[in-house]
């Protein structure tokens, strides 16, 4: 439950839910969770709201497809998940400005300099707080890639993936490579060693390569197999 000082002062609550992809990186957004039969909305998805001057009932959700957030249309995976752009330095200099809240709190930093800003509050220094693997960073502060986030969905700058786009997926791992594996049982040595030798010009031929060879072997156990794995 919401920490009841914090809920009533909050003007939005949102969830901070991230899915890493198979390699541990980050690099979507879940801007909607399903519970049951209802629906909750990211913090990202929230603050770009605010900052919209739009609340809960601007965000239209389509399930599998999009959401719509006032008259921005945000195309999402199945899973509601929007692909995030992360932005890089440039220049020497953070996509995003980092203050010390310190400086901040005791006056250092002006608070005119954030007159009419989004201000994301969250620890960034090392040993404190989460951090993630993005494609612009190995250790992402989780307040920075909530910055990334927002930037990405009022900017409009998030990555929409066409509805035959798993078509192109799957045909690229074919191109890749393709292997052959066969199971065979000998009964003709001679035509065998035939086919052996004339193998290497073939796969020469057509840029294949061996990618391993099976050198000599003794039998610890048992008797020698009659088939050969090829």
């Amino acid at each position: 439950p919401v920490v009841e000082i914090l809920g009533l002062k909050a003007a939005a609550i949102g969830h901070l839910n991230v899915n890493p992809d198979i390699d541990g990186g980050i690099r979507t957004e879940p801007l909607v969770l399903a519970h049951f039969n209802d629906i909750y909305p990211a913090l990202s998805l929230m603050i770009a709201a605010k900052s919209l001057n739009l609340g809960v009932a601007d965000i239209k959700v389509k399930l599998g497809d999009s959401v719509r957030l006032g008259n921005l249309k945000i195309g999402t995976d199945p899973a509601m998940q929007m692909n995030t752009f992360f932005y890089k330095d440039r220049d020497g200099k953070p996509a995003f400005q980092v203050d010390s809240f310190f400086d901040v709190a005791s006056g250092k930093i002006p608070l005119e300099k954030y007159k009419d800003k989004i201000v994301l509050i969250g620890p960034t220094a090392a040993g404190i707080g989460s951090i993630f693997v993005t494609p612009v960073s190995p250790a992402m502060p989780a307040v920075l890639m909530q910055a990334h986030t927002v930037s990405s969905i009022l900017q409009e700058h998030f990555f929409v993936v066409p509805t035959w786009g798993w078509i192109v997926e799957r045909l690229a791992f074919l191109l890749v490579a393709a292997y052959l594996i066969a199971d065979v049982h000998v009964t003709d040595p001679a035509t065998y060693e035939g086919y052996r030798q004339a193998v290497p010009a073939t796969i020469a031929a057509y840029g294949g390569r061996y990618l391993a060879r099976g050198g000599k072997y003794y039998i610890g156990n048992g008797n020698e197999a009659a088939r050969l794995s090829v």
